[in-house]
């Protein structure tokens, strides 16, 4: 659901941004923060949408492809109900890339709107890294749980 959630809140992001931005935008951006090179906006938000849609994919992909398989193993209906646990995180694990690449973009549309920077996109990595680690621990936890309660 993250995965879903994250690119709905792409392309939203893109349809306020777009009326605000110029025809030609900048993406990378020296240490002083001004822009280095620069994109149509038409490409900017084709690498926006474009990656966001194929990672939501493959989260719904890598759940069906689970889900699958679980039922291939004809596991009884505790083991399969724990194994709804496992497709969670498995699937959720694909928000993370899409939050960098989110922050990143809002970035961007933030800095060619009203020059000025959110966050640096290694910063912004990291907070999602972290932030994304700990909820991951706590996912694995729960499932963990769920697999010990079916036994």
């Amino acid at each position: 659901m993250l995965p879903l959630v994250t690119f709905v809140v792409s392309v939203a992001a893109t349809v306020y941004f777009y009326r605000l931005l110029p025809a030609d935008v900048g993406y990378r951006f020296r240490s002083d923060g001004t822009a280095d090179a620069w994109v149509g906006k038409g490409a900017l938000v084709a690498l926006t949408v474009v990656p966001q849609f194929l990672l939501t994919l493959l989260a719904g992909a890598v759940a069906l492809v689970v889900t699958k398989v679980g039922g291939l193993m004809k596991a009884g209906e505790t083991a399969m109900s724990s194994l709804s646990g496992v497709v969670a995180v498995m699937s959720n694990m694909v928000v993370m890339p899409q939050l960098v690449v989110l922050f990143t973009v809002l970035d961007i549309f933030n800095y060619n709107a009203y020059q000025i920077h959110l966050l640096s996109p290694l910063l912004s990595a990291l907070v999602v890294m972290v932030i994304g680690g700990f909820l991951l621990i706590f996912l694995f936890y729960r499932a963990a749980q769920r697999m010990r309660m079916a036994k």
